[in-house]
């Protein structure tokens, strides 16, 4: 299942959606970045919960980093980057 995240994705968004994030955690293989325009630790932090409810050897896909922006820019700061897989489709 693909999650589409747009806009700001920071801790107000992470919180008012947690209900949601918990009930499909493990089933969320692949989140849609294309039109997030600001992340901050908390967004982070909500990929890599993501990633971690996954099987063991399965990476979450991020979709929509063909230039850059602020998910992939932020996750290539902290390092976080090697432990999710990108994809550049427009």
């Amino acid at each position: 299942m693909t999650l589409y995240a747009r806009g700001e994705v920071d801790l107000s968004v992470v919180q008012r959606h947690a209900h949601l994030l918990a009930a499909h955690q493990g089933s969320i293989d692949a989140v849609d970045v294309r039109e997030v325009t600001f992340v901050d630790c908390s967004g982070v932090a909500m990929l890599q919960g993501l990633r971690a409810a996954l099987p063991p050897g399965t990476g979450l896909t991020i979709r929509g980093t063909h230039h850059g922006g602020p998910v992939h820019d932020l996750l290539t700061i902290l390092g976080l980057r090697p432990h999710f897989v990108f994809t550049h489709e427009r």
